[in-house]
């Protein structure tokens, strides 16, 4: 580029004027040259290279590209991209971003109409420019030129020449070609931010094949981390700062926040945590939009209606200005959305992200769905092994007991006349029906187990089989395992898996005989079966549940037992729900 220091304008002599103009249009034709020709990656240099040149052709102290936030479609914003300074002047940190339409009406609607103009200041700013005015002074201004930029005629910004320290004498004609200025270096902005989106979407392609690869072979029990990596993945390449997956919880009828993922940029303290929350009852203007299964796309705060009032709230409080939202679907069914925020700046959405975003979507409900269906297949083979492996413990227990073969018990069977007796099967029938837990006492040989017998096959449990047993016949080192089961390898022996008795009565009644024997140690596990319903087999740290009647039977003292603690006082009251003697 010419050096022009040796030719600042005065314009007031003829002779000078066409001089002037010349090597103003030769400035004109090497700039535009320039920028046309180098590579994007050198535009932004070149044209702050150019705003010396032309601040110092101009005889002004300062010159700068501002642009309008979302290249040109928010004009509430206004960013200093590009700027210069001439020697001993400081720069004003205050003008690198403002609300300038808020701020200054006046000098948006003269832009807005993309004009250029002079101010001599004060004396050309009209009444209604207070704002300006006062901005103006305060930055020390004698004289500005405005150059508005338009591409495709929409103003996207302006260049600004400053006169601080004196007021110089500028030609009109000079001025009036000076919105050529604008028009070139608008062209390479906009060139420079297609090159930009078209490195973008390239790199955009890459990260949806890396996703789509990811997710071939994930086991089920990975899917939902590696939804979270690949939002990192589009977040990192679209230079996001939050990624949400929404999904529609179809028995809830809501939509709800499930998979997330955070910038490392933001910090913890500014990182927002929505995961499981319920967008219905927390945003419902939300809601209401993603119930009409469309892209939802707010650029600026100022796109939400004035019934989104909570929505804004939110964007406010976490410092988020751009959102988007992206149906995904398999087949006829919506099954959620891609959701990407920006966190304290800006982002216009370009159209050709949005069907590749959906595809992103579909690879994650694919997976999703692929999760679901093996995590039910895997609960459907976990109940037919739980259900075989009490069939089978069902049968072993059987065929021990089918040698003691008999008529069922009924109280008709039961022979005795006396009135205690009556008394006794009165209480029989009367907690035959509920579920309520019985402690049998008596001497040994008095028909405990035929009244226990008698109280299952009258309770609504009498389908299934009555389980017997004798804590008094198990060996101590076996009657854990006995009770409530065993994994393979638990101890030295234990070859196979082993159902205990309360998983076979699942369902069923439950006969402890000679409980009093039970020892200590084990008290407090039945203790817990009789709380809550809840155990764990011997060597398996999962808990099992388990629906059982417990009937326990004793021909000992338990009050005397108690006293000498060999029995557990809160397990007697646990078993003495309804004492029959």
């Amino acid at each position: 580029m010419r050096d022009l220091d040796r030719h600042r304008p005065d314009f007031d002599g003829e002779d000078s004027d066409c001089a002037e103009r010349l090597r103003f249009e030769e400035f004109l034709c090497d700039l535009s040259t320039r920028l046309l020709n180098i590579p994007v990656t050198q535009i932004d240099g070149e044209i702050e290279r150019g705003l010396s040149k032309l601040g110092e052709f101009f005889g002004a102290d300062q010159a700068f590209v501002f642009q309008f936030g979302n290249l040109g479609r928010n004009k509430d914003k206004f960013f200093v991209t590009h700027g210069w300074f001439a020697q001993g002047i400081e720069p004003d940190r205050d003008k690198f971003e403002l609300q300038f339409s808020k701020q200054f009406p006046w000098f948006t609607k003269k832009i807005l109409d993309k004009k250029t103009f002079v101010i001599n200041i004060p004396d050309d700013l009209p009444a209604e420019a207070v704002s300006e005015l006062a901005y103006v002074r305060r930055l020390g201004l004698k004289k500005t030129l405005v150059v508005a930029m338009a591409v495709e005629n929409s103003v996207v910004g302006v260049v600004a020449l400053d006169a601080i320290r004196s007021r110089p004498t500028w030609s009109g004609k000079v001025i009036s070609r000076a919105r050529v200025i604008g028009e070139i270096l608008a062209n390479a902005l906009a060139r420079k931010n297609s090159q930009a989106q078209i490195q973008q979407l390239s790199a955009f392609e890459r990260v949806i094949s890396e996703i789509s690869s990811r997710f071939v072979g994930l086991s089920s029990n990975e899917v939902d981390k590696g939804i979270e990596e690949g939002l990192r993945l589009l977040g990192e390449c679209l230079g996001m700062d939050l990624g949400t997956v929404i999904l529609f919880d179809r028995p809830q009828q809501v939509f709800r926040v499930t998979h997330e993922w955070v910038s490392d940029k933001l910090g913890m303290d500014l990182s927002p945590k929505f995961r499981g929350l319920d967008i219905n009852e927390t945003y419902p203007w939300l809601a209401s939009q993603l119930g009409k299964k469309e892209i939802l796309r707010i650029e600026t705060l100022n796109d939400f209606p004035p019934e989104a009032a909570k929505e804004r709230e939110a964007c406010e409080r976490y410092g988020i200005e751009s959102v988007l939202w992206v149906p995904f679907s398999i087949g006829e069914s919506t099954l959620g959305y891609v959701v990407l925020n920006s966190i304290k700046k800006e982002t216009k959405w370009s159209d050709e992200f949005f069907h590749r975003l959906q595809l992103v979507g579909e690879v994650f409900g694919n997976a999703l769905l692929r999760r679901d269906k093996d995590s039910k297949l895997e609960q459907a083979f976990q109940e037919i092994e739980t259900l075989k492996n009490r069939l089978d413990a069902e049968n072993v227990y059987l065929k021990e007991e089918i040698r003691q073969i008999q008529a069922p018990v009924q109280i008709e069977n039961i022979v005795g006349q006396s009135r205690a007796l009556q008394a006794v099967l009165k209480h029989v029938e009367d907690v035959a029906c509920t579920d309520a837990t019985v402690l049998l006492t008596g001497e040994t040989g008095t028909g405990k187990e035929v009244l226990a017998q008698a109280i299952h096959n009258l309770s609504p449990r009498k389908t299934r089989s009555l389980v017997k047993v004798n804590c008094a016949a198990l060996p101590s080192t076996l009657v854990e395992s006995e009770l409530f089961g065993r994994e393979k390898g638990a101890y030295t022996g234990a070859l196979s898996r082993q159902m205990g008795r309360f998983e076979v009565a699942d369902g069923s009644t439950i006969f402890l005989d000679e409980i009093s024997e039970l020892p200590l140690e084990l008290q407090a596990k039945l203790l817990r079966v009789l709380q809550e319903g809840h155990f764990e087999r011997l060597g398996s740290p999962k808990t099992l549940k388990v629906d059982v009647r417990v009937i326990a039977a004793t021909n000992r003292d338990l009050l005397s037992a108690i006293r000498a603690g060999r029995f557990r006082e809160d397990l007697y009251y646990r078993l003495n729900v309804f004492p029959i003697c």
